[in-house]
């Protein structure tokens, strides 16, 4: 579960910060 939510965040993180941009 740990993996799976820190894999989603870093992806949702990195979307936004993309998107952000």
């Amino acid at each position: 579960m740990a993996l799976s939510k820190h894999g989603l965040t870093r992806d949702m993180t990195m979307k936004y910060h993309m998107e952000g941009s």
